[in-house]
C-alpha cells in the first residue's frame, strides 16, 4: 500500500516516484504488490530447469501464511505451474542476494528476511517499516516488543542502522496496532525511539483513524514519523469529512447463491434493533449465535461505516442488504471488497485477482494485514511537503 499511497500523489505533489527495494517474507505480498503497482504480467519462466528453480527457493527465507518459513515440500505440493510463477515473482530477490555476494554496490535492494539483511541504498527520503503485531495486539500474546519475540523484530532496524550510518534515509515512518502506546508497551517503545534519538532523529507518534481520511473503516493505527532536519518541522495531516460508506464496496453484481448461503445463519439468527454510535458513524444490531466471539456478532448497516478489519478479513465483517433479487441477505466481505474497504480502487482490484495464486483466502489476509490507504496518502502528502520545502 506505501507504494501505492506514492503513486497516486506523484502528480498532484510534482514529484517522481523511485522505489529502491522492499523487505517483504510472505510469498503473496510480493506478488500483489508487483501486479498492483508495477502491472506486471505472468511471464513465467518456462526455461530454467525446475530443479534449479527449486534450489533457488530453498535458498529464500519466505512464507505462504506469514507465520512460518514454507517447507520443503511445499512446492512439490503446489504443482511445477504455480512454482515456476512464484520463482518468476521472486526472481529480483534472488538476483540481489547473488549480485549482494559478488560485491557489488546497488541501487535497489529487494529482501526475503529481514534478519539477513545488511546493506541499503544511498539517499532514501522516504524508509517505511512495521513489524509484527502479534506480541502487542489485544488479540494478541502480550510478550511485548522485546529483542526475543515475534514483534521484536523491529530491533533488527539498529543492526541495519548500525551498518549503514552513512545512509540514513531522512524520513522513517512506523505504523502498527495503537495497543503499541498502552500502558502495557509503551515503555520498550519508548526505547526504541530513544535510539533513534542517538542517530539524530526527531520522533512524533500519533494514533490515527481512516474514518478522518475519507475511509469508511474504524481503523485506528499508531504511524511515528522520525526525521533528521530538525530545523523543519513535520505536521500531522488534517482530519476531512466524507461521505463514504460500506455500500460503495459492494459488488452487488457478484453476489451468488454461495454468498446467501454463509450469510443464511446469520439472516436468520435472533437479533436487536439497530444501534448508532454519532462518533464513528457506525449503525449495527447484534444477533444471538451460541460459539461465535462477540465480534463475530456484529452485523453491520451499509449506509455508514464498518469496524476493523482483522486478519481474518471479510469473516468479521457482515453486511444486511436489501438486493432486488434475492431480497434481504447478510453478505459477508469477500476478498475483492475487503481489499477495496482498505482503499484500493474497483480497477486496482482487478490488478490483484488476475492470478491464479492468489485465492480468496489469500485477498482477505492481505486485506487484513495492509494499512489503510487512505490514511498512507494523507500521511505521505505532508511527508512530501516537509521534503521539499
Amino acid at each position: 500500500m506505501q507504494t501505492k499511497a506514492l503513486k497516486e500523489l506523484e502528480q498532484k505533489l510534482n514529484f517522481k516516484l523511485d522505489n529502491v527495494g522492499s523487505v517483504e517474507w510472505d510469498v503473496f505480498a510480493n506478488i500483489a504488490h508487483k501486479l498492483l503497482n508495477y502491472n506486471e504480467s505472468i511471464n513465467i519462466d518456462k526455461d530454467t530447469p525446475l530443479s534449479e528453480i527449486l534450489e533457488k527457493l530453498k535458498e529464500l527465507e519466505i512464507s505462504s501464511d506469514t507465520n512460518s518459513k514454507i517447507k520443503s515440500n511445499y512446492f512439490k505440493t503446489l504443482g511445477e505451474n504455480k512454482t515456476r510463477i512464484i520463482y518468476s515473482f521472486l526472481k529480483n530477490i534472488i538476483e540481489t542476494k547473488q549480485k549482494l555476494k559478488q560485491g557489488q554496490k546497488l541501487e535497489k535492494v529487494d529482501w526475503d528476511d529481514i534478519s539477513t539483511l545488511n546493506y541499503i541504498p544511498e539517499k532514501i527520503d522516504i524508509f517505511t517499516y512495521s513489524f509484527p503485531c502479534q506480541d502487542i495486539s489485544t488479540m494478541g500474546y502480550g510478550k511485548g516488543i522485546n529483542e526475543n519475540t515475534r514483534s521484536g523484530l523491529l530491533w533488527e532496524l539498529k543492526r541495519i542502522f548500525k551498518n549503514n550510518k552513512d545512509k540514513l534515509p531522512k524520513v522513517l515512518v512506523m505504523e502498527n496496532v495503537k495497543n503499541l502506546v498502552s500502558k502495557n508497551f509503551i515503555k520498550d517503545f519508548e526505547k526504541w525511539l530513544e535510539y533513534l534519538e542517538t542517530l539524530g532523529y526527531k520522533t512524533e507518534y500519533k494514533t490515527l483513524n481512516a474514518i478522518d481520511y475519507g475511509s469508511m473503516q474504524n481503523r485506528e493505527r499508531v504511524f511515528a514519523i522520525s526525521w533528521l532536519d530538525k530545523n523543519k518541522e513535520f505536521k500531522w495531516p488534517s482530519k476531512i469529512k466524507h461521505n463514504a460508506k460500506i455500500r460503495d464496496i459492494v459488488e452487488f453484481e457478484r453476489i451468488s447463491e454461495k454468498d446467501l448461503e454463509r450469510g443464511a445463519r446469520f439472516l436468520n439468527a435472533k437479533s436487536g434493533e439497530w444501534k448508532y454510535n454519532k462518533q464513528n458513524n457506525k449503525m449495527w444490531r447484534k444477533i444471538e449465535l451460541k460459539g461465535y466471539l462477540e465480534s463475530d456478532k456484529i452485523i453491520v448497516h451499509p449506509d455508514y461505516w464498518g469496524q476493523t478489519l482483522m486478519k481474518s478479513a471479510g469473516i468479521k465483517l457482515k453486511v444486511e442488504l436489501e438486493t432486488e433479487k434475492w431480497g434481504k441477505i447478510v453478505k459477508l466481505l469477500n476478498g475483492r471488497e475487503s481489499l477495496m474497504y482498505m482503499g484500493l480502487s474497483k480497477n486496482d482490484v482487478d490488478k490483484i485477482d488476475n492470478n491464479i495464486l492468489l485465492t480468496e483466502n489469500k485477498l482477505k489476509m492481505l486485506a487484513g494485514n495492509s494499512i489503510e490507504l487512505n490514511t498512507l496518502k494523507a500521511l505521505f502528502e505532508n511527508i512530501i511537503k516537509y521534503l521539499l520545502n
